[in-house]
């Protein structure tokens, strides 16, 4: 059982003082069961609990057992990090520390992956240097039911991705240090610990990044993509390039590679499960045009030496792309396209903005395309797309999942979330999909989990084009009769 989620926020930084260039550490201790500080309002079966307010930047992770994980930061200069659990009965247990970081500010946990109850989370802080854009540095934690929480501090990097192998054998934190450094591939197993792998940036491939996945053998597949626009409508150094590590021999393997000299690629999210993935790539072209048709979605899926591929029609611009696949190999994408800029009414120096229209689709192993959808509505342009918030997806490795997009029509004073769940079969036909609207103030950001034991919604702003609000609000839909497959 598995969830993938990738979450991407501007960087910021993580310091702890007196640590070497990597540190750990250890809480065995979970929130006490026999503690109930709150009872909330749960959803009937198949049903969405009301909405529930929480504060600190919580994110809302809903878990195989049932429970669901409040993982927050708050105290001194927002430099701690909590945990609280929410029974499937709606008993919300106490806040519980986790770690607490010196010399730091404004954490904030940015992205999170779960397998069979298990839990990793990246949170990234500011340090206390004084100047405008500190260096990045980022805490890695683990939660494991027989083991608590571990944490290890990675230096300096910007999370590229977080995963959970599919039967929660393995967490991976995909780590991106920019200025020439390598990246680095983090990994936690409950019995071997840590381990890191950096692999250095390919040459000449400028503002490379990396993202990957790991299996349950802790083998990886890693999708590095690159490629700058010099100037508006002229793109170079395309390349995109899927390597794998085999941890049975420590070996790495170039799987597949694909160069646009007058393009770029952007990797956005990959998922594996049974030797088959699935990726989501932003490509982009020259076009020579200040708001030209420069961008599409590329989806790849299947064996990683032999990929079958499919594109989107080029658009105005991609601003989100999701994936995942479940264990009978069938690929779930989605993602948000841009249509063409409206530059009418605009005040002086303003860029004109676009409708967002969001897709889903999925790729079965017997079928030789994807089956897209678009999903009903758009949404405007706007700080929370730009900052890639604006569309989620989440599968788990059974088929349960969940899509969910803002809703905004142009000169409308009204914004909304709508949320679907689904399951996906082993031929990617998508049953029993319900949707689920709620209406919010204005630029609302969206986290959306699925798991065999619930699902998860959390709801949030930005207070300015890099700053989510610390309040936030979630809910927990209660699963269905298990599906059949």
């Amino acid at each position: 059982m598995r969830m993938l989620r990738h979450r991407l926020l501007p960087a910021l930084v993580v310091v702890a003082v007196g640590v070497p260039l990597a540190a750990s550490g250890a809480q065995p201790a979970e929130p006490s069961p026999d503690r109930v500080v709150a009872q909330l309002r749960a959803g009937a079966p198949g049903q969405w609990s009301p909405l529930h307010a929480a504060s600190d930047g919580s994110l809302a992770i809903a878990l195989a057992d049932g429970s669901t994980a409040l993982v927050s930061v708050g105290g001194d200069h927002d430099a701690t990090v909590f945990d609280q659990r929410l029974a499937a009965d709606g008993s919300l247990g106490p806040r519980a520390e986790v770690t607490s970081l010196d010399d730091v500010e404004d954490c904030r946990v940015v992205d999170a992956a779960t397998a069979v109850s298990n839990l990793a989370v990246a949170v990234e802080c500011a340090v206390k240097t004084g100047v405008e854009e500190p260096p990045t540095r980022l805490l890695q934690l683990v939660w494991r039911g027989d083991d608590g929480w571990v944490w290890k501090v990675r230096p300096e990097g910007e999370i590229g991705s977080v995963d959970y192998s599919p039967q929660g054998q393995y967490a991976l934190f995909t780590s991106n240090s920019g200025y020439g450094r390598p990246h680095h591939l983090t990994s936690y197993h409950p019995d071997l610990g840590w381990r890191d792998l950096a692999r250095p940036e390919l040459p000449l491939n400028t503002g490379e990044d990396m993202i990957a996945a790991i299996n349950d053998t802790g083998s990886l597949l890693t999708v590095r993509s690159g490629g700058y626009e010099e100037e508006p409508g002229s793109w170079y150094g395309g390349l995109l390039r899927i390597d794998g590590y085999n941890a049975s021999t420590e070996e790495w393997t170039t799987k597949h590679t694909r160069r646009r000299p007058s393009g770029g690629f952007t990797a956005r999210a990959v998922d594996v499960a049974g030797g088959r993935f699935v990726a989501t790539v932003s490509q982009n072209r020259s076009t020579g045009e200040l708001y030209g048709r420069d961008s599409r979605v590329l989806v790849l899926s299947g064996k990683p030496s032999h990929p079958r591929s499919w594109t989107s029609r080029w658009t105005y611009g991609v601003a989100a792309g999701r994936a995942a696949i479940t264990d009978s190999g069938v690929g779930v994408v989605a993602w948000q396209a841009a249509g063409k800029p409206d530059p009418t009414d605009l005040p002086l120096g303003a860029s004109p903005v676009s409708q967002l229209r969001s897709w889903v689709a999925t790729w079965a192993p017997s079928r030789g395309r994807p089956t897209a959808e678009r999903l009903a509505g758009s949404t405007t342009e706007g700080n929370v797309s730009w900052y890639d918030r604006s569309l989620d997806l989440s599968v788990d490795g059974d088929g349960r999942g969940v899509v969910a997009h803002v809703r905004h029509e142009r000169d409308a004073t009204d914004w909304a979330v709508t949320a679907r769940s689904f399951t996906v079969g082993p031929r990617g036909r998508m049953r029993g999909a319900i949707e689920q609207t709620w209406r919010l103030p204005a630029d609302p950001t969206l986290d959306v989990v699925a798991s065999r034991g619930n699902t998860s919604i959390t709801l949030g702003s930005l207070v300015g084009p890099e700053h989510p609000a610390p309040d936030v609000q979630y809910a927990v839909r209660a699963p269905d009769a298990t599906p059949r497959r």
